[in-house]
Order: structure tokens, then sequence, then C-alpha cells
């Protein structure tokens, strides 16, 4: 893939299959929110990573440059080959939703970068996807069936399962304070 800033002419080369830009809301920043590239870094022979990073901002504006440590993949060991093919942000939840060739979902909090959730979804390949917005989930196409496939978090199990099977008190507070913030900020608008 290439990144190419139209205000400072200038591009880079990333090492990866899929991306995707979003705008979040980040703590801290009253009125200014974040416009975001999260993308899928491959390099031979290296795992699979997940980049997430603010771009057109000045390093130097208050607050600096939102960026996440990038986060390994948890690619399943019968799939050492696969990689992403569609990638969409849940601006509902602030989830990113990944999905890989042979039809793996992978669910990612964006703010973290960290893994929440993966299943193989389809046995065949999904070529396109978008968000499905009244869900904050996705809508997916299959190549050689055309089935499409709904795929949503259930926002009253989302905290309960992060403590439950990942066992991370702290990513389970800060999804919960987010979606409490959304809420709220949904009941104002």
């Amino acid at each position: 893939m290439q990144l190419y800033s139209i205000e400072k002419a200038v591009s880079q080369m990333l090492q990866g299959h899929t991306g995707v830009f979003t705008v979040i809301k980040l703590p801290g920043r009253d009125v200014e929110q974040a416009q975001v590239l999260a993308f899928e870094d491959k390099r031979p022979d290296q795992p699979a990573k997940l980049f997430v990073m603010e771009v057109g901002r000045e390093k130097t504006a208050p607050g600096g440059v939102f960026r996440v440590t990038p986060q390994l993949i948890p690619v399943p060991a019968d799939a050492p080959n696969d990689f992403p093919v569609t990638m969409n942000v849940s601006r509902k939840q602030d989830l990113l939703y990944m999905v890989s060739k042979m039809g793996y979902l992978y669910l990612f909090d964006l703010h973290s970068g960290k893994a929440i959730y993966r299943a193989r979804i389809s046995t065949d390949t999904i070529f396109v996807s978008a968000e499905h917005s009244a869900s904050g989930g996705i809508l997916g196409i299959t190549a050689r069936k055309g089935q499409v496939l709904h795929v949503a978090v259930n926002e009253a199990n989302l905290v309960p399962y992060i403590i439950a099977q990942l066992r991370d008190q702290q990513l389970a507070i800060e999804v919960h304070l987010l979606s409490s913030l959304f809420r709220n900020l949904s009941c104002f608008c």
C-alpha cells in the first residue's frame, strides 16, 4: 500500500494488504477529533501487526500525535499464510473489524489496538465489506456464493466477555467508559 500526503506532497510505502481511515474522539481532546489510519503490516518472515496512528497532525501540536504501539495480529496456526482483505471501523463503538482471505474475523479495540475476538465466519472469501451503522457491525459479501453476512457485537456482552475471556480489566474499563461516553453524546445530538 502507498500512503500519500497531499499537503506535504510526500508518499510512504506500507507493507500491508488493507487499511482504513476513520475519525475518532480522543480523551483529553475536547474539540478536535483525530484522523486515524489503521492498517495491517506484514513484512517477510515476521508476524503480522496492526498499526493505528493519527495522520495529518503535526508532532509539535498540543497533546502530540495519537499512536498505538503496534499489536500482533493473532493469526491461527492453521492459517499461517492468511492475510486480511477488508477492514472497517465501527464508529458506533470504535471497534475495528478485519476479515481475512480465509474468512477469519478479527475484532480490535481502536484506541489500544488490542485483539478482542477472532473466529472463522466463512469458508469462502469475503471480498468486500462495509460498516452497518445501525448495529455498529459490518456487512460482507462472499466471492463464490454471493452470500451477504452481517456481523455485529452484542454490546451488552462486550465488557463481560473482555473480563471473563480476555481477563483484561483495563481494556474492559476503557471500553465501558468509551461506550458510556458515546451513549451520553448521542443523547445530546
